[in-house]
């Protein structure tokens, strides 16, 4: 009776252990952004999509216009016209970063310049690196994402400033 005992209860755990395995894990990376390529160019394999990014000169306009006055979020977004982000086309060369699909398997320049037109929706990355599994499992096989070379040797932010003790 024992030995039974033992068997049922490693096979028990082992189950349990299992189930915690296939348990989703939150995503270490930041979630991608959806975008529609607007233009592809096969003698420069340059992908160009619209993405809503800042728009710095209307920040600073408002800036400008906001200066010495307190104003509410809503009369903040009003003034910007409701959002603080406009449409932008941006290139994406296919020498300054990589093409991934839903699999992770990466794609050459050239099959990447055959698998994307112009009014095609695409997956852009936030890290410069192939998008995390976890969002990956939600995509179809044939989902194409861009993952654009992001900006590196940027200067160091200032150390914060420091705080006075209190008396």
């Amino acid at each position: 009776m024992k030995p039974f005992i033992a068997m049922i209860s490693v096979a028990a755990l082992s189950l349990g252990r299992l189930e915690a395995q296939d348990r989703p894990t939150a995503p270490d990376r930041g979630p991608p952004r959806f975008v529609v390529i607007t233009k592809v160019e096969k003698n420069s394999a340059t992908i160009t999509y619209r993405d809503r990014v800042s728009d710095a000169d209307s920040l600073t306009d408002l800036g400008e216009k906001l200066k010495g006055r307190e104003q509410s979020l809503d009369a903040f977004l009003k003034l910007m016209g409701g959002d603080l982000n406009v449409p932008r086309d941006l290139p994406f060369p296919l020498k300054n970063g990589k093409v991934y699909t839903a699999d992770g398997t990466e794609l050459s320049p050239d099959e990447s310049l055959k698998r994307l037109s112009a009014g095609s929706i695409a997956i852009v990355s936030t890290t410069g690196n192939n998008i995390d599994p976890a969002y990956r499992k939600l995509l179809q096989k044939d989902a194409i994402i861009l993952a654009p070379r992001l900006v590196k040797d940027l200067p160091a932010l200032p150390p914060p400033p420091k705080k006075e003790p209190k008396r």
